[in-house]
């Protein structure tokens, strides 16, 4: 994540600045207003409009990379699937040798969750809630769960 402080006549100025020494658009970013400027009396006591310019951590994007990079170390090749809806990610992963990364009794996945869920989050005070499910694990997990109680009359 960086940031730029900039300057210019305007506000809208001096964002476009930083825009442009960022290489970046106005949807990836954040922007604090530092001092709005003053245009002064013929030019006599003007200031210039400051800002500050962040960019914003892409939460997903980030997290999605994190769960291939292991796979791929791992020795498993992967694609994976993302679904957002309001602070819940879910990550679907399905691919070749997702044993590996499931572990015993899902030992592994839920490392990998867990590592997962705090790289997203990182660098933002906007929480994710990420869930990391390899071949539809945790569904059949809590079937085969459901089904012992079941046997055991709870």
């Amino acid at each position: 994540m960086r940031d730029i402080t900039a300057q210019g006549q305007t506000v809208e100025e001096a964002i476009q600045n930083a825009l442009k020494d960022l290489g970046t658009t106005r949807e990836k970013v954040d922007v604090e207003i530092i001092d709005a400027g003053k245009k002064g009396i013929f030019g006599i006591g003007s200031r210039l409009a400051m800002v500050k310019v962040i960019e914003k951590h892409n939460q997903i994007e980030t997290a999605v990379q994190y769960v291939k990079d292991v796979a791929t170390k791992m020795g498993a090749e992967v694609s994976v699937d993302v679904s957002e809806k309001g602070k819940e990610v879910s990550i679907q992963v399905s691919g070749n040798n997702l044993g590996l990364l499931i572990g015993k009794h899902g030992q592994t996945l839920n490392a990998l969750q867990y590592l997962t869920q705090l790289i997203a989050n990182k660098d933002t005070t906007q929480f994710k809630n990420v869930v990391v499910n390899i071949g539809d694990y945790r569904e059949r997990r809590d079937e085969t769960l459901t089904l012992l109680a079941k046997k055991n009359g709870r």
